[in-house]
Order: C-alpha cells, then structure tokens, then sequence
C-alpha cells in the first residue's frame, strides 16, 4: 500500500498584484523530509487539492528515480507544472486579460 504526501495550499484566485510563489516558499510548504520515514521512492506521491490528481515519481518520469532525494526533487517539480496548468487554466477562465508594462528605454541614436 503507498503512502500519499498530502500537501495543503491555499488556492486564491490568481491575481496580476500577487507576488509570485519562490521555491522556497514551495519548499517550506511541504514537510521536512527527515521527519517521514519510508521504505522506498515509489510510496512518494502528490494528490492535488484542486483536482484531486495523485502525481507519482516514477509514474510521470521518462526515467526511473532510485534514490529518494531523486524522487523528492522530481515530485516537486512535477508538483510545480501541475500547478501552473491548474493557473493557466484560472487565466483562461478568466479571459486572459493581463496587462504588461514594459520599460524599455530607447536609444539615443546621434545624427
């Protein structure tokens, strides 16, 4: 029977103002590695609290993961784009209005 790591986020409707998410910030939202205790890379699992999609390691990797810190770093990352798809999606619903301000100076061009 595998194990699931059940990572709790609060979902906010994704705004423009939002500051973005680091990793570290990721990072500190899932539990200490050091506290769990498993028998292996394939009981490491991710379950969406929007979607309820469980996102496996080995499952989702082109490869196979062997050493648990492998794992861990694939999970999050895996954790990471299912995220962004999630706010992807949000943008779609809400018509992708987004509006870029760029400050690009010109120039200046003699003659």
């Amino acid at each position: 029977m595998s194990r699931s790591i059940q990572v709790k986020l609060e979902h906010k409707r994704a705004s423009i103002d939002q500051p973005e998410v680091s990793k570290e910030d990721v990072d500190n939202q899932m539990e200490d590695p050091q506290a769990r205790s498993r028998s292996g890379t394939d009981e490491l699992s991710y379950t969406c609290p929007r979607c309820q999609k469980t996102i496996r390691p080995n499952a989702a990797s082109s490869t196979t993961v062997q050493t648990e810190e492998e794992c861990e770093t694939v999970l999050t990352g895996l954790r990471l784009e299912h995220d962004d798809w999630h706010f992807a999606q949000d943008l779609v619903r809400e018509g992708g209005n987004i509006q870029w301000k760029a400050d690009y100076s010109r120039p200046n061009n003699p003659g």
